[in-house]
């Protein structure tokens, strides 16, 4: 039997690894030192460069993130094994069909979470509290991803919670959509565009968030509050395209 501790440092030396160092490092390798200099053109906000300053201090909020992550990590570990939540183990349980289905399901729900939380917490009584830190970056690089206040920390984590206690998942999907979200929130704080206005303009990809729509959220957060798709921007005409 493992103890507290031993769950807990196994939980944060995998979110430090597996959600952070690695997916973060790789990316900011690929854009910002890649021999491949057509990236140059794809920078959003050209004449914004992060500085080392900016980029060791959201490395440093982040390692505080990485620590709250791995607390809630291990309670909501217990919470389960003691019986809480609706993970399910036999896929027969629910069928082939609910598998995918509820990846998607698990993407919409925290789609409409985030969108409403995050213009919650750009409310001028809570900005400076919960959120101001990650705003700090407004030319976000692939480091920036868990910049946060520790409050924010715990907002963005909740998801999980919510997910796993009212949503039957089964542990494989939940891995999806952590590694969908981590690679959603690498490529959205990348700085450059990669997919071309083409591609964007076309009606599968069009309600799609791009790395566009967060940069530019970051210049101005007046706009562009949604995770993954831009419907609810769209509807509550908060979407800024360019």
């Amino acid at each position: 039997m493992l103890s507290v501790a031993q769950v807990f440092i196994g939980f944060f030396l995998l979110i430090l690894l597996m959600a952070y160092l690695i997916p973060a490092g790789l990316a900011y390798g690929y854009f910002y030192h890649s021999r491949n200099k057509s990236w140059a053109t794809q920078k959003i906000q050209k004449n914004k460069a992060p500085t080392k300053e900016i980029m060791y201090r959201d490395i440093r909020w982040s390692l505080l993130t990485i620590f709250i992550f791995a607390v809630l990590s291990t309670v909501l570990y217990y919470l389960v094994n003691a019986g809480y939540g609706l993970l399910y183990y036999d896929i027969a349980d629910y069928g082939w069909i609910y598998l995918p289905a509820s990846f998607f399901i698990a993407l919409i729900l925290h789609d409409f979470y985030f969108y409403w939380m995050h213009r919650l917490m750009h409310h001028s009584m809570v900005f400076k509290f919960v959120h101001l830190l990650h705003h700090k970056t407004t030319s976000p690089t692939p480091w920036t991803i868990y910049a946060f206040q520790p409050p924010e920390a715990v907002v963005q984590f909740s998801i999980i919670y919510i997910l796993v206690l009212i949503l039957p998942l089964h542990p494989i999907v939940l891995f999806l959509f952590i590694a969908y979200n981590v690679i959603a929130n690498v490529g959205g704080h990348c700085g450059f565009e990669f997919i071309s206005q083409k591609n964007t303009d076309h009606w599968l990809m069009k309600y799609l968030n791009t790395v566009t729509h967060h940069d530019l959220h970051h210049a101005n957060c007046t706009h562009n509050y949604s995770q993954y798709f831009n419907f609810l921007d769209r509807w509550y005409g908060t979407f800024r395209e360019r």
